[in-house]
């Protein structure tokens, strides 16, 4: 799963440098959705660590916070930097957005939650409205996020304050993807759905996509694990490999853009059990899983850089040599954010982990 994962962060990559590589930047976004409905009702449901739903949400906390802060931190810094050699475009959004918008962006910048929201706001004429497709957003006040991608950790976040409550529940799971699911219609049906922000930054809707991760463990897993050899390895690779083979091949395939996210996301969902095996049982696959994260914070920042090297040298780069250059850039920061911060969280995450769970033995021991 870790190699999916990091595939999914090189797509949103290719998306932003326009080279031609694996599935869309928008599919991307929601195929991380699905894993981390999969992973988290795991933590949720199959592992006895996490059975205080208040560590749950620290252990999360300490997975998203540190490393988006450290790419948060550096932004700030080069914003800093731009605003007294050209402008910076952060600083010119602060400013014209008022108090209200100036409050909105310093909360979501500094706790994530409601960046989604600001892809949804307009002030056309002093005050705020939704959005309208049909015309072109006057302020974009989107563009006052330090870190651009981290929109989509605010649906991830809302995703996990929701989770201890819908996953354990198999009936308010079901219930839940239905509803979520039956507004994703709608949106198709209305015409939205080909429309962003709607098309997938709405909550309500993309909600049915984490779900559906959840649905995967729930009741795929199960049947996965008695029909077929979860623990065979040649068969699981066989698995892998056809993963990676409709990712890397989305871009020719007959159907338009999304009938081909929707078929690769109900393959995805199906194919999540053995993946999920590959990962439990290769370090390889944990070390590229890790790789994702950072990838996908700091990604926007090394095409910046690299964009404004190009621009300076007086040279213009294919947008394959482009992706080339931010993606190797970029995993080596990832490494690098990995090696400083991210090791030292993990050990805070693993001691919580063995905490809670002796804590929970404990009082089971107890009881009996």
């Amino acid at each position: 799963m870790g190699s999916i994962r990091l595939l999914l962060a090189l797509s949103v990559i290719a998306a932003h440098t326009g080279a031609n590589f694996g599935v869309t930047g928008k599919l991307a976004v929601e195929l991380f959705f699905l894993v981390s409905g999969f992973l988290i009702t795991h933590i949720l449901v199959g592992e006895n660590h996490y059975r205080s739903t208040k560590v749950f949400y620290i252990n999360r906390a300490l997975r998203i916070y540190p490393i988006y802060w450290l790419v948060a931190l550096t932004s700030l810094a080069l914003n800093v930097v731009m605003a007294f050699v050209s402008a910076s475009p952060v600083f010119r959004v602060f400013r014209t957005a008022g108090l209200d918008g100036m409050l909105l962006l310093l909360f979501s910048n500094i706790a994530v939650f409601l960046q989604d929201g600001t892809l949804f706001l307009d002030k056309p004429d002093g005050t705020w409205r939704i959005v309208d497709p049909g015309s072109g957003s006057h302020l974009r006040l989107h563009e006052g996020l330090l870190v651009p991608p981290a929109w989509s950790l605010s649906l991830e976040l809302t995703f996990y304050l929701l989770a201890p409550f819908l996953v354990r529940s198999q009936r308010l799971l079901l219930l839940t993807f239905l509803g979520s699911t039956f507004v994703k219609i709608s949106l198709l049906l209305v015409g939205l759905s080909k429309s962003d922000p709607w098309s997938y930054r709405f909550f309500p809707a993309e909600l049915s996509i984490f779900l559906l991760g959840a649905i995967s463990y729930r009741y795929i897993l199960p049947i996965a694990q008695r029909v077929i050899m979860t623990n065979n390895s040649a068969f699981l690779n066989v698995i892998r490999i056809f993963s990676l083979a409709i990712l890397l091949g989305f871009p020719y395939y007959p159907w338009d853009e999304e009938g081909s996210g929707f078929f690769v996301i109900a393959i995805m969902a199906l194919c999540l059990p053995a993946l999920f095996s590959i990962q439990t049982a290769s370090p390889i696959e944990k070390i590229l899983a890790d790789l994702s994260y950072p990838t996908y914070l700091w990604h926007v920042l090394v095409f910046a850089a690299v964009s404004r090297a190009g621009h300076l040298l007086g040279a213009a780069f294919d947008p394959g040599v482009t992706f080339i250059l931010v993606a190797l850039l970029t995993i080596s920061l990832a490494h690098l954010t990995n090696l400083t911060i991210g090791r030292k969280v993990e050990k805070i995450r693993s001691a919580m982990k063995r905490e809670n769970y002796s804590v929970t033995a404990f009082k089971k021991t107890a009881s009996e």
